[in-house]
């Protein structure tokens, strides 16, 4: 009982410090005069453009599920999507919709529940790694300035470590022997069945390298359309003028620092804008208006993943799903 508590006390005093540093930034007195100044037609193109998001993720998750042998329609895709999106604006974890988007594929699908989350779990460290990678290109952009590359290439050097120490650690049979002695101590037969599910999935994709290269061309549109899009809020936002080449270091960071305990990534995100954009030249202010207009794409996403959700159709194929199976038996 006492390491859940732990766990929601950190993510809680991670959330409240992180969004006291953001609102400082933001300065709530000069908010009215600061939003009054951004051109909210030149927000909608960014919004159009971020809304595209979807659509390489869509195809990338589709692409690991079928190196593992599941068949997943673009379209549920997108869905599962949509509906996730809701649930990690709204859940404390941040990426409880992840979680619910596996199982809410598995029931659609009848593939196991294992499986479908091996699947996230392998887009989502491809999504890290080319995350790194963009942080590292945008490092090269910026060589010239020495005020930049330190911060750059030291959040690179750690990302590109981490990815590398997670890599070993997958291909290595000595981790995954360690890994399967302890979840023994599990008593739980399902859990034990959606791990192996989940291990066979990760297998696929190390025994295929080369069919995992469209996994990583969708991933790096995945980040692109965030970073023109983020790009595009130069000409709405005053103050934020920077370089398309200085969000190709922001947008990727940004992904990874929702990593951190937090809940729903609030605070973090938002924070992480002021210190990352503030690299590149950024005041504090500009750079937590920006936040905010990104949180305001976060949640237009959110409620249209919960008008998915509400609306019904996922109660109505989850029972055309198990009249099929009745079918069949």
């Amino acid at each position: 009982m006492k390491r859940p508590v732990v766990q929601i006390a950190l993510r809680i005093l991670v959330t409240a410090l992180t969004l006291a540093w953001f609102i400082r930034g933001l300065h709530p007195e000069s908010l009215p005069d600061r939003m009054a100044a951004v051109r909210w037609a030149m927000v909608i193109p960014a919004f159009l453009v971020n809304s595209l998001w979807v659509l390489p993720s869509a195809m990338r998750w589709r692409g690991i599920a079928a190196l593992a042998g599941y068949h997943l329609r673009f379209r549920d895709a997108v869905r599962f999507f949509l509906v996730g999106s809701f649930f990690n604006a709204f859940l404390p974890t941040g990426h409880g919709g992840d979680v619910v988007r596996g199982v809410l594929a598995s029931r659609k699908t009848g593939h196991p529940a294992g499986g479908m989350l091996g699947t996230i779990l392998a887009e989502r460290l491809i999504g890290m790694a080319v995350s790194a990678s963009f942080v590292a290109f945008g490092g090269l952009a910026f060589r010239a300035d020495s005020r930049v590359p330190p911060n750059v290439w030291f959040s690179a050097a750690v990302l590109l470590c981490g990815m590398a120490a997670a890599a070993a650690l997958l291909v290595s049979r000595r981790f995954r022997s360690v890994l399967k002695s302890g979840l023994r101590i599990v008593p739980s037969a399902a859990f034990h069945d959606g791990a192996r599910q989940a291990g066979r999935v990760l297998d696929a994709c190390r025994r295929k390298p080369g069919a995992l290269a469209g996994a990583v061309g969708w991933s790096a549109a995945n980040q692109l359309v965030p970073i023109l899009s983020g790009w595009m809020l130069t000409f709405a936002i005053p103050g934020l003028e920077t370089p398309f080449r200085a969000f190709m270091v922001v947008m990727p960071l940004s992904f990874v620092s929702v990593l951190l305990p937090s809940i729903g990534g609030y605070g973090v995100r938002e924070a992480g804008f002021i210190l990352f954009l503030g690299w590149f030249g950024v005041a504090a202010g500009p750079a937590a208006v920006f936040g905010m207009v990104r949180l305001l794409f976060l949640w237009m996403f959110a409620l249209a993943g919960a008008g998915v959700y509400i609306s019904g159709w996922h109660a109505r194929e989850r029972a055309s799903v198990r009249s099929a199976i009745k079918r069949r038996t």
